[in-house]
């Protein structure tokens, strides 16, 4: 047991120490492990609730990889998985583990400012319990993630949260890099839920799993462009622009500007990104978009120079990572000269399909005005593992809310 814990800490983990035991990750002929974390028993039937991500290489690679359980007294078994909530990465596998108690939910998220204490094997240690406080709901997530003062650390996701009672108030699945004790607990609501869709279901082929996971993508996308607000969208000025600005609280927004004095222009930045994404494989998330602008000022460059800068700056779609040639297909581009209010734009649309997941894109919209000979505006539009139609009306509403005031 860690040392220097609280005497709260000390009693919760010796009531949940029976329940939780490490689920790895193996390829097939191999007893070496290609990545571990943690789960905990939930009922009846040898149950166990992890999360996603800890068990997607068998979803994703069935003929590569297999799952299996240790538990702290060194006993090892296979596991399959029963039930999968990509969206709130969850997931429910069974396996014989022998008798192993079921924990206990409190399905209220506890008070802001109460103690929690999240449980798990970090980097293939013995089981660790970190102590911390539970800040109630992400104010900026539109999953409903508890925002938890502690450490959750690599190899400790799908282990349980729990409070001083040893009840469990959620499901350990990420801390946010970059920043110190910011960590993210799934609500235990989340998880009841696919435990009783789990107790309810035969147990799954691989390709009824897979198909689940298509067909939790196609909603989640619904879900996600569902939240831009209807009719016009929120717009803000650059310049004598006018383009769409921070669509909701969902969105993430930053400024910056680029103001160097050898320069004889100047830019300044603008964007927006959706950070509710949802990882479906190693360096494979989807559901995500962003727009970017470049506000860009050079009033004595001439039309000739200032013509090949926009060019320079507008960019290239890069498709050439491991990731994107496995998973996509190459993208295919159009170049128009469009009409916008009061001006007009070239505008590359680019579009390429996921090759396992039927009505999928990635689609990205470039603009760049043609208004002026001093003053632009580049605009991109980022659509990532989403639906064609929603998209394409997203896009389309997107050109229309940008505009130029002479």
């Amino acid at each position: 047991m860690d040392v220097g814990l609280t005497p709260q800490a000390e009693s919760a983990v010796e009531s949940v120490r029976p329940s939780v035991l490490q689920v790895q990750t193996l390829p097939l002929g191999s007893d070496s492990p290609y990545s571990y974390g943690s789960g905990f028993a939930v009922g009846a039937g040898n149950l166990l609730i992890t999360n996603y991500h800890v068990v997607s290489g068998v979803i994703m690679d069935p003929d590569r990889y297999r799952l299996e359980f240790l538990r702290q007294d060194g006993k090892k078994g296979a596991l399959a998985v029963v039930a999968i909530d990509v969206v709130h990465d969850l997931a429910v596998v069974r396996g014989d583990t022998g008798p192993m108690p079921g924990l206990a939910f409190e399905q209220n998220v506890p008070d802001k400012g109460a103690r929690g204490f999240s449980i798990g094997f970090p980097q293939n240690q013995g089981l660790t319990v970190t102590e911390g406080i539970v800040n109630g709901l992400s104010e900026d997530s539109v999953r409903g993630a508890i925002h938890f003062s502690g450490p959750v650390n690599a190899g400790m996701s799908g282990g349980p949260a729990v409070n001083s009672s040893g009840r469990v108030f959620g499901v350990n699945v990420a801390n946010l890099r970059d920043a110190q004790l910011i960590s993210f607990i799934v609500p235990a609501s989340a998880a009841v839920a696919l435990i009783e869709r789990a107790e309810k279901v035969k147990m799954p082929t691989e390709k009824d799993l897979f198909n689940d996971l298509a067909h939790q993508l196609q909603m989640n996308s619904k879900d996600v462009l569902a939240l831009f607000p209807a009719g016009n969208l929120p717009v803000e000025m650059f310049g004598r622009f006018s383009a769409p600005a921070k669509p909701g609280d969902f969105a993430h927004c930053y400024a910056t500007n680029e103001k160097e004095a050898d320069k004889l222009y100047h830019v300044d930045k603008y964007g927006c990104y959706f950070k509710d994404f949802t990882f479906v494989a190693h360096d494979l998330y989807m559901g995500r978009w962003a727009f970017n602008y470049s506000h860009i000022n050079a009033p004595d460059f001439g039309a000739m120079r200032f013509a090949s800068l926009e060019e320079s700056l507008l960019g290239t779609s890069d498709d050439t990572s491991a990731t994107n040639l496995i998973h996509k297909t190459r993208w295919t581009c159009q170049n128009h000269i469009v009409a916008l209010s009061g001006g007009r734009a070239k505008a590359v649309l680019c579009l390429r399909r996921y090759s396992r997941f039927e009505g999928l894109y990635d689609i990205e919209l470039k603009l760049a005005t043609l208004t002026d000979s001093k003053e632009a505006l580049l605009s991109s539009l980022e659509l990532y593992g989403l639906g064609y139609s929603d998209s394409m009306a997203l896009v389309h509403r997107f050109m229309e809310s940008v505009t130029w005031k002479p």
